[in-house]
């Protein structure tokens, strides 16, 4: 089974649709989380798969009853520790079993994987993890704009997932760049094909992502990045190094 995550607002729903256009099944899109106007082509993101983690993550559903949603949103943000996070994983068991055996050699995707996908390799095998990644600034500019969540305390948050992937970095791990991939599609698609071992031609990858993909997405990112520092800078550049082509030079 493959793992698709990354922090919210990274470019994970992209990248899960083209990977379900290179031939990566999500499985029945009746089960997956409703499109809106944040992503208009949907998250391919499995409703069982979310509440499962946000039960892991925050002991409540992600999908359920609207107020619900709104603790477990609001205990999110407090960052719960990621060692009591995964001891919670073996609860989770059977409903992991499940996923797998509907997934078969398929991939899932959610955010909150990156603070819980060790606990689903303990149960299921956990084939490939591909990473997206966004300039933290973009990320809690993007948080800003949606959810009204204060820049710093967007940074914080993205600092909180890639932190929880540096402690527990999966292995042979694909990292994707989003700008990368929506200003030069073919370095961003060759890493998916080689990285997860894809029977697809190279041109025939970029034909099917310019049919799906909205280049008024890249509209979204902010024309200045402030220069990052401390261990946000640090985080950043932990991540580039686990690519095989620098970022600048795929831009």
């Amino acid at each position: 089974m493959i793992v698709v995550t990354g922090m919210h607002r990274s470019g994970t729903s992209l990248v899960a649709m083209t990977l379900e256009e290179l031939g990566v099944p999500f499985g029945d899109h009746g089960a997956f989380y409703a499109a809106d106007q944040w992503n208009a082509k949907g998250y391919f993101e499995r409703r069982d798969v979310m509440d499962l983690n946000s039960r892991m993550i925050t002991g409540l559903d992600r999908t359920g009853s609207s107020v619900g949603a709104l603790l477990g949103q609001a205990r999110y943000l407090t960052e719960p520790d990621l060692e009591t996070i995964l001891a919670r994983g073996p609860l989770f068991a059977d409903e992991m079993r499940v996923i797998r055996d509907e997934t078969r050699d398929g991939a899932i995707k959610d955010p909150r994987l990156c603070l819980t996908w060790s606990a689903w390799a303990d149960v299921v095998d956990v084939t490939s993890a591909v990473v997206c990644i966004r300039h933290p600034f973009e990320v809690a500019d993007s948080l800003r704009r949606r959810q009204r969540i204060p820049t710093p305390i967007g940074l914080r948050f993205w600092r909180y997932h890639m932190r929880a992937l540096q402690t527990r970095t999966p292995p042979g791990v694909v990292v994707v760049d989003l700008d990368s991939l929506m200003v030069a599609h073919g370095p961003e698609l060759r890493l998916l094909i080689d990285g997860l071992g894809l029977e697809i031609e190279g041109v025939e990858a970029e034909r099917r992502f310019s049919e799906k993909y909205q280049p008024g997405l890249a509209k979204s990112a902010p024309s200045e990045r402030p220069e990052l520092d401390g261990e946000t800078g640090e985080l950043w550049e932990w991540l580039q190094s686990l690519r095989p082509i620098p970022i600048a030079a795929a831009e």
